[in-house]
């Protein structure tokens, strides 16, 4: 797909207008401004891309965590802890 700068008279192409914006994007990174990422007509800040990447690193935490509970749960009643002896106990 070709872009048309109509105040030049030029024709942009789709990679070149891709790489413009991922360097205005650096720009602005390096220059300490929010950045806006353009996902087809909606955008996300760095606020809203930081909560989010927040509860979803969380929500992932705690569902290993609950997994990691049902496997040794598993092992536990795959492999039972045996009583010891009376005469074990005192040697």
């Amino acid at each position: 797909m070709i872009h048309r700068n109509v105040a030049a008279g030029t024709a942009i192409t789709e990679s070149a207008l891709t790489t413009h914006r991922r360097d205005c994007a650096a720009i602005a990174r390096a220059r300490g401004r929010a950045v806006r990422i353009n996902t087809g007509g909606k955008t996300m800040d760095n606020l809203s891309f930081g909560m989010t990447m927040t509860i979803v690193g969380v929500g992932g935490t705690f569902l290993t965590l609950w997994i990691l509970a049902l496997v040794v749960d598993l092992l536990k009643k795959i492999y039972p802890l045996q009583a010891q002896d009376e005469s074990e106990k005192k040697a």
